[in-house]
């Protein structure tokens, strides 16, 4: 689970590694 999402994020910010807490409010505001 939480591979696919750094995978998802690391594509999305194109080598940038935000926190876990960024990663939920960019899951947040895209599932939205």
């Amino acid at each position: 689970m939480h591979n696919a999402t750094i995978k998802i994020g690391r594509s999305m910010f194109k080598g940038r590694k935000p926190s876990d807490l960024h990663y939920h409010t960019i899951l947040a505001e895209t599932t939205k």
